[in-house]
Order: structure tokens, then C-alpha cells, then sequence
């Protein structure tokens, strides 16, 4: 199509100008007025253009509204919103629950008698070895890396300092002789000893005449020996006559990021290609270089469905399924003792606690589950237990017709009917006052409000009972002597809908979702109108296509035609500008000699 900016008489630029300088004439203005016919006729083409691309634009406006407003309607005869379920809970604190199109209204009562749990497979001991008081804190096997500085302890409100010089140089059992004179050093009465028992720090107090108070760690201590010595923090009162305070953690554990070689494991075999099984996945590891840190990863990265972590606390590894129920996790080592070394072998006393399933009754019925979701005990619900009933005090369950979505999905439906009526109105305005909308001369899209409309109230065939038309679940066009004009819009009676959910779903159900309900035809109407290949849409998009594309020819056979006749014009008004001069100055000449006869 030509552009009709660069294509209009105001706008075009001939190849030259000039004005009537032998003639006195306004050249340019005479070219212009013998070209007016044709460049009108460029004009008309122009605007006819414009109007059929505006025409374009409202069908595409119209397809975008009508297949919204199809979409809406289909939320009934094909999801069959009318026949969704709500299931309530009356305490959401024991269990939820959701429904199905499957679900049969009705009140059940439901106790939750036990949650499922999952299967835990725990070290049956500290799987490091023991702390060496002759190494250095470094080496010794605390659970971190110790820094050098000093950290404080009050005893009885008094500060005292134990000082860590090197790390690599200190060994533990100095630290504890340290730590032990410096808390000595202010204790009124009694004897202090600074020990390791069953993996952890023991600070005991004996022949005491008075309770003491010790507390561990402040702000400013520069080094963390005492944090990992499971003391920072601890703040504790020691009767009269002696007690202990003993560290939150073990020391002497396992290292989480060394080599499992160099791990401090006790029982592990090395080699470079061991494998161990966890439900029947292996999980390959390299003792020289993996560490336990990688070797947890590998299993949570893995298919084997558990979880494995480490206690740090307490030096274990710990195993949780990843589902629910009464299942064990089966454990063997292939080749290679890693499993043995993290006292997770088979046969090894109380290593696991078995899950367990969930158990409830519904209506007094046992019902056993492996996970808490329950889908087996009410046909289409599924239950989320949350935590357990009190004897006595069982959950209400209520599954009912869903109206809430009913009344959504067809508030949805007016809304996206009359939000198409407004666009019709705007697109189809034919009053000699105001300015045409782009498909007033349409009549086939005129009559489009009217044929939904007339789909939308015509009577429902087949249907007995209290429900058989839209008018009955509260659809209409406004009340008895409705202002002119305003029965183009749909209006919904909630209050009305509502009770014909609560007294008659099955109707209402199959007077929105059936194949051959209400809507069926309004549906049919719509997939005709709005049909990509051979809609009625599309039908007049690919006519106006067509159109354009002859009007953009006749646009530029048109300029061609100014373009050759303006080249013309100026043409023969340069020829004749030249023979002008050429005349007026020879007229000049014979005045010349004219006065010089005379003289």
C-alpha cells in the first residue's frame, strides 16, 4: 500500500520548481489545480483505506471479546464448574480437605488417631574418634577449625581469661589444664576439674561450701575454642557441695569435610572404589578423596529417597525417608566398611525407628494411610491430616456443592456478555450525531446480541424439575419496566442462584454442563463466529485483506499517474517560459536598434 503521507498532493516534492519568471506566471499553482482531480482520487483511495484498516482492527476487537466470552462459557459444558465440590473442615487445625466432581455430598465425622511418620536411621554412637588430649587443638578432633585468642569465663561474676597462643601448637589437653587454673584461680572454695566423659567437656565442682555460678563466653572473646568445646554460652549454678557442668557437644567427632580417610572414623576400610546401598541405590565413594560432607550430598542428590544430614551435636549421621509410612530403609555395605564406621550397618541394634501409617476413623470406619494425604477414605476427597484429635472430638467434614465457583464461573459469564455488548454498541454506532463506528453497516454483527440473547433465555428441552432455564437460577435482562436500552445487559440474582444450588444441584448442574444445556447452543454460535480458518471473523478479516491490497495498487497506479503527468506539465511550461525569454528578448534587440536608427 502506498503511504499516504508520502503519497498526498500537500506532501509531495517534485524533482524541480520554478516560477513563472518570463511569464509572470504562478506555475506551481496552475500544475497543482490541473492535478486536483487526480490527486482527490489518490485521497478516496487513501481514506478508503484507512476506514477498511480501522474495520480490520474492530473484527479483531471483537474476535478477542466473543472468545473470551466463549471461554466462559465452555467453564460449564466443558469443565462442569456446576458440579464442583467444596469440602469444609470444621477445625482446619486437625485436617483439610478438597473435593471432586466425583465427591457425594454428605457430613462425615473424622479422628485422626496418628500421623504418618517417616522411617529415621540414626548412628547407634558418636562415629568419631575419640578427642586426643595430646594433639593439637587442631588436629584433635573438634567439630571446627580453633582460632587463637582468648576467651573469658565469670565465676560468680569474676572474669577470667584462658589464652590459646597457636592452635596448631596447643594441644587439648593443655587448653583443659588452662581453662581449669583459671577457673580454680577464682573459686572462693572447693576443687575444680576440667575433664572429657562420654565425648564431652565436664567441668566439676567438688568440696564446694557454697553454690557457684559459671558462665561461658562473652562478646569480646577473639578465639572459639570454648564454643567448640561446647561451653560457650552455658550458664549455669552449681549447688553447694560439688556438681558439673558438662558441653553441649561432643568433642572428638567426626571430620565432615577431610578426606573419610583422614575423617577420624574408626572401623573404615580404605579404598578407592567402595559402594554402599541405601534401598537399593548404590552410592559409589573414594575413601582417599571424598569426604562424608560429599558422600551425604551424593545420597540426597540420588534416587535412594531418603535424607541424610549429620548431628553435629551429638557425632551422627541421620537418615529420614523421604516418604511417609511403615517402610525401613534397607542399608548395605557392597564393598568397603563406610556403613560400619557410621554405626549404620545392618543388624546393628535400634539403628532404625520405623515409620509408621497414618490411622483415622470416618463415620467409625478404620482407615490406614501411608502418607497424610489421604485418598482412600471418602471417594473423591483427599484428606490432609494435620495433627491428631482429642479422644472424643472428631472433625466435621462437609462436602456440598461448590457454589461459591458456580456463582464465580457465571458472574464471570455476565460480565464477559456485557463487556461484548458495550464493545458491539461502540463498534456498530450508527447515529447521525456521533461519528459511525468502524462496522456500523455490518448487520450481521448487529444482530449478533440479539441471537445470543435469544440463545441464551430459549426454553431448555428434556429438562424436568424446578430448574429449566437460565431465568430460574436468577439470568435476565433486568426487571419488569427496565428503561429502554438497558435490556441489552445481563443481570444475576446471587440470592436466587444460590438457593436453587441449595435445593436442586443435579438441575442446576445439568442445566450449565450438560452437552445440551443452556449454554450448548450459545457455545456452538460462538466456535462458529470465531473459528480461525472459516469463522465469520475471519471470514470478513480475509475479505478486507483482499480489498486493501487492491486499494494499495490503485494507490500506486494512481501516483504514477500524478507523478507522470505533474513531470509533463512542468514540461511544457518550461518550453514555453524558454520560448517567452527567447521572444522577450529579441524584442529587446530590435528596441536597441530601433533607438539607434532614430538617432
Amino acid at each position: 500500500m502506498v503511504d499516504p503521507l508520502s503519497s498526498s498532493p500537500s506532501a509531495y516534492q517534485p524533482t524541480f520548481s520554478f516560477g513563472g519568471v518570463s511569464s509572470g506566471l504562478d506555475i506551481a499553482s496552475i500544475v497543482s489545480a490541473l492535478l486536483q482531480p487526480d490527486t482527490q482520487a489518490l485521497t478516496n483511495l487513501q481514506t478508503a483505506a484507512t476506514a477498511m484498516t480501522a474495520r480490520k482492527t474492530a473484527y479483531g476487537q471483537l474476535q478477542t471479546s466473543l472468545m473470551d466470552l466463549l471461554s466462559k462459557a465452555q467453564a460449564f459444558t466443558m469443565l462442569n464448574a456446576a458440579s464442583t465440590r467444596a469440602a469444609t473442615s470444621s477445625d482446619q487445625t486437625k485436617l483439610t480437605a478438597a473435593a471432586t466432581t466425583d465427591a457425594v455430598p454428605a457430613t462425615y465425622q473424622v479422628t485422626v488417631d496418628a500421623l504418618a511418620s517417616a522411617t529415621v536411621a540414626r548412628s547407634t554412637a558418636a562415629i568419631g574418634a575419640a578427642a586426643d588430649l595430646g594433639q593439637p587443638l587442631a588436629t584433635a578432633g573438634l567439630p571446627g577449625t580453633p582460632t587463637a585468642g582468648t576467651g573469658t569465663v565469670y565465676v560468680d561474676g569474676r572474669p577470667v581469661t584462658v589464652a590459646v597462643s597457636d592452635p596448631t601448637v596447643d594441644t587439648l589437653g593443655t587448653t583443659l589444664a588452662n581453662l581449669q587454673s583459671a577457673i580454680q584461680s577464682s573459686l572462693g572454695d572447693g576443687t575444680v576439674a576440667v575433664t572429657v566423659g562420654g565425648g564431652r567437656i565436664n567441668v566439676t565442682l567438688s568440696g564446694n561450701a557454697s553454690q557457684h555460678t559459671l558462665l561461658f563466653g562473652a562478646p569480646g572473646d577473639t578465639t572459639n575454642v570454648l564454643g567448640l568445646l561446647g561451653l560457650a554460652g552455658q550458664n549455669a549454678t552449681v549447688a553447694a557441695g560439688g556438681g558439673a557442668v558438662v558441653g553441649t557437644g561432643n568433642v572428638g567427632v567426626a571430620q565432615l569435610n577431610a578426606a573419610l580417610d583422614g575423617a577420624r572414623l574408626t572401623g573404615l576400610t580404605s579404598t578407592t572404589s567402595g559402594s554402599l546401598t541405601i534401598n537399593g541405590v548404590a552410592i559409589a565413594y573414594d575413601t582417599t578423596k571424598d569426604s562424608l560432607g560429599t558422600v551425604l550430598a551424593r545420597i540426597n542428590a540420588s534416587a535412594a529417597g531418603v535424607v541424610a544430614s549429620i548431628d553435629r551435636a551429638n557425632d551422627r549421621v541421620v537418615l529420614t525417608s523421604r516418604a511417609a509410612g511403615a517402610q525401613p530403609i534397607v542399608l548395605a555395605d557392597t564393598s568397603g566398611t563406610l556403613l560400619a564406621a557410621l554405626d549404620l550397618a545392618p543388624g546393628t541394634t535400634n539403628a532404625q525407628v520405623i515409620g509408621q501409617n497414618a490411622q483415622l476413623h470416618v463415620n467409625g470406619q478404620l482407615v490406614t494411610s501411608a502418607t497424610n494425604q489421604v485418598t482412600n477414605a471418602i471417594d473423591g476427597v483427599t484428606l490432609d491430616l494435620v495433627s491428631q484429635t482429642a479422644a472424643g472430638s472428631p472433625v466435621t467434614l462437609t462436602v456440598a456443592t461448590d457454589t461459591t465457583a458456580v456463582q464465580k464461573a457465571l458472574s464471570d459469564f455476565v460480565a464477559s456478555y456485557n463487556a461484548l455488548a458495550d464493545q458491539l454498541d461502540k463498534l456498530t454506532l450508527n447515529d447521525p450525531k456521533q461519528t459511525k463506528g468502524p462496522l456500523a453497516t455490518d448487520f450481521g454483527v448487529t444482530d449478533l446480541a440479539l441471537t445470543l440473547r435469544g440463545e441464551l433465555f430459549s426454553p431448555v428441552a428434556g429438562l424436568t424439575g424446578s430448574v429449566r432455564s437460565l431465568a430460574d437460577i436468577g439470568l435476565s435482562t433486568g426487571s419488569v419496566g427496565s428503561a429502554v436500552g438497558s435490556t441489552t445487559r445481563l443481570q444475576l440474582d446471587g440470592d436466587k442462584l444460590g438457593r436453587a444450588l441449595a435445593t436442586d444441584p443435579a438441575s442446576v448442574a445439568s442445566l450449565l454442563g450438560s452437552a445440551t444445556g443452556a449454554l450448548s447452543s450459545v457455545v456452538g454460535t460462538l466456535k462458529s463466529w470465531t473459528d480461525y480458518g472459516s469463522g465469520f471473523v475471519a471470514s470478513r478479516t480475509t475479505n478486507i485483506d483482499g480489498e486493501l491490497r487492491t486499494n494499495s495498487r490503485q494507490q500506486t497506479d494512481q501516483q504514477d499517474r500524478i507523478d507522470q503527468r505533474r513531470a509533463a506539465l512542468q514540461t511544457q511550461f518550461a518550453s514555453m517560459e524558454a520560448l517567452l525569454s527567447q521572444l522577450q528578448q529579441q524584442q529587446a534587440q530590435l528596441g536597441s536598434q530601433a533607438a539607434q536608427f532614430n538617432k
